[in-house]
C-alpha cells in the first residue's frame, strides 16, 4: 500500500515533470518563428525574408480568431459543463471560419501567386496547431501536461529540420512551408487526436445552444487577444502596403528583441498569477501592491539593462544572429527597445487585470489602440519609411501605456471592494 507520503512525493514529482516539460514545449515553439527567420536571412535573399515574415506574422495574428480564447476555459471546466464534443466541434468551425477571412483577405489584397500561396499555406500551418490545442485540453485535464510539452518540443524540432532541408537543399519557400504543415498534419491526426481519443471517449455531436454559450463565454479574451497582437503588427502591415518586402524583412528583424522581451516578461509574472489572483480574491490589496511593485521593478530593471546591452552590442548581436550589418540602425534598435519594455510593461499589466477579471475594459483599450496604431502607421509609414514604421510602433506602446496607467491606479485606489463587479 502506498503511503500519504509517497503520494505527496508522487505528486510533486508530476507538477515538476508538468512544469518542465510544459515549459520546454512553449520555449521551443516561441523559438521556432525565430529560428525560421534566422536560417532564412542565411540563405535567402531579402526579398523572401519579408514576405515569409509578413506571412507568419499575420497567421499568428489571425490564429488569435482560430484560438477563441485557447483551452483555458477548456481545462477549468471541472464540472463537465459543456461536453467534449462540443469543445472540438467548437474549435474546427472557428478555425474554419478563420481561414475564409484569410482567404479574402488574400483577395482582396491580390498579392503575386508566391506570396499568396505562402500565406494561405502558413495560415494552414497555425491552424492545424490550434486544432492540436483542443486535443491538448483533453491530455492536459487527464493529467498528461508533459506529454502536451513533448508533442511541442518533438514537433518543433522536427519542423525546424524540415525547414533547413526546404530552405538550404531544396531551395524553395513553397516546398518548405507545405513540409512542416504536413508535419502539423501528422502530428495532429496520428498523435496528438489518437492519444486524447486513448484517454477519454467522445461522439460528435452538434449542440447549438452549447458552442453558442462556449462562444459568448471566450469573446471578449479573443478580441483582446485578436487587438493586442493587432496592435503591435500594424507598422508590419502598413509597410506591406506602402514599401518593399525587403524592409519588411528588415522591419522584422529589428523587432525580434520585442518579441523575446515579451517571452522574459512572462516568466517573470506567470508564475506569481495564482497568488495575484488569490490576494485579491481574500482583500490582501497591500500584499497585492508590494508583489506588483515588484514586478514592475523587476521589469523595469530589467529593461535598463536591455537599452544599455543594446546601446553597446545591439547592432553587432543582431549582425552575428541575421549575417547583415545593422550598424546604420542603432537609433531604430533603440527605439525598438523602449517600445518593447512598455509592451511587455502593459503586457503584464493586463495579465494580472486578466487575473482580476478585467476584461471588457481591456477589450476596449485594445479596440483605441487599435484604431490608433492603424492611422499613425499609416500616416508615418508612407513619409519616412522604415523609420516611420519604427516611430508608429513606440508612440502606439505610448499611447497604450497611457491608457493603462490610469486603470491600474483606480484598481489600487478603490481597493478589492469592488472585486465582484461586472466590467
Amino acid at each position: 500500500m502506498i503511503s500519504r507520503q509517497e503520494l505527496k512525493i508522487m505528486k510533486t514529482n508530476s507538477l515538476k515533470k508538468d512544469y518542465i516539460w510544459n515549459t520546454v514545449g512553449a520555449l521551443t515553439i516561441s523559438a521556432t518563428s525565430l529560428i525560421y527567420t534566422v536560417i532564412m536571412s542565411r540563405f535567402c535573399n531579402l526579398n523572401d525574408v519579408g514576405i515569409f515574415s509578413f506571412a507568419f506574422s499575420f497567421a499568428c495574428m489571425i490564429v488569435t480568431l482560430a484560438s477563441f480564447g485557447g483551452r483555458t476555459f477548456q481545462v477549468t471546466d471541472t464540472k463537465g459543463e459543456i461536453k467534449t464534443s462540443t469543445y472540438i466541434i467548437t474549435r474546427y468551425i472557428t478555425v474554419l471560419l478563420s481561414y475564409l477571412l484569410v482567404i479574402i483577405f488574400a483577395l482582396i489584397k491580390n498579392y503575386n501567386i508566391e506570396k499568396t500561396l505562402i500565406i494561405l499555406i502558413l495560415c494552414i500551418f497555425k491552424f492545424l496547431e490550434e486544432l492540436s490545442d483542443v486535443y491538448y485540453g483533453i491530455l492536459q485535464k487527464r493529467k498528461k501536461l508533459y506529454k502536451v510539452g513533448q508533442y511541442q518540443f518533438i514537433k518543433s524540432i522536427i519542423n525546424i529540420i524540415l525547414f533547413c532541408i526546404g530552405i538550404i537543399f531544396i531551395k524553395n519557400l513553397i516546398v518548405t512551408v507545405l513540409l512542416i504543415t504536413l508535419n502539423n498534419t501528422i502530428f495532429l491526426f496520428c498523435i496528438e487526436r489518437k492519444k486524447a481519443e486513448k484517454l477519454e471517449t467522445w461522439h460528435l455531436k452538434f449542440d447549438k445552444k452549447e458552442i453558442i454559450a462556449l462562444l459568448e463565454v471566450n469573446f471578449y479574451i479573443c478580441g483582446f487577444t485578436f487587438f493586442s497582437t493587432y496592435l503591435i503588427n500594424a507598422p508590419k502591415y502598413a509597410i506591406d502596403t506602402y514599401l518593399t518586402n525587403d524592409i519588411q524583412a528588415i522591419f522584422n528583424m529589428l523587432i525580434m528583441p520585442a518579441t523575446l522581451m515579451l517571452l522574459i516578461g512572462g516568466f517573470i509574472i506567470n508564475p506569481i498569477l495564482v497568488d495575484v489572483a488569490e490576494k485579491y480574491e481574500k482583500r490582501k490589496n497591500n500584499e497585492l501592491k508590494s508583489m506588483i511593485t515588484k514586478v514592475i521593478c523587476y521589469l523595469l530593471l530589467f529593461g535598463v539593462l536591455a537599452l544599455i546591452a543594446s546601446y553597446f552590442l545591439g547592432t553587432w548581436a543582431l549582425g552575428i544572429i541575421y549575417g547583415l550589418s545593422f550598424t546604420k540602425y542603432k537609433t531604430e534598435l533603440l527605439i525598438v527597445i523602449v517600445g518593447a519594455i512598455l509592451y511587455t510593461f502593459v503586457t503584464i499589466l493586463g495579465q494580472i487585470l486578466i487575473a482580476f477579471r478585467k476584461i471588457k475594459i481591456q477589450l476596449v483599450i485594445a479596440v483605441l489602440c487599435s484604431i490608433f496604431a492603424y492611422v499613425i502607421s499609416n500616416v508615418l509609414v508612407p513619409k519616412l519609411g522604415l523609420s516611420g514604421g519604427i516611430y508608429s510602433y513606440l508612440i502606439t506602446m505610448i499611447f497604450r501605456t497611457i491608457c493603462y496607467i490610469p486603470l491600474i491606479f483606480s484598481i489600487f485606489k478603490k481597493g478589492t471592494s469592488d472585486k465582484n463587479e461586472k466590467n
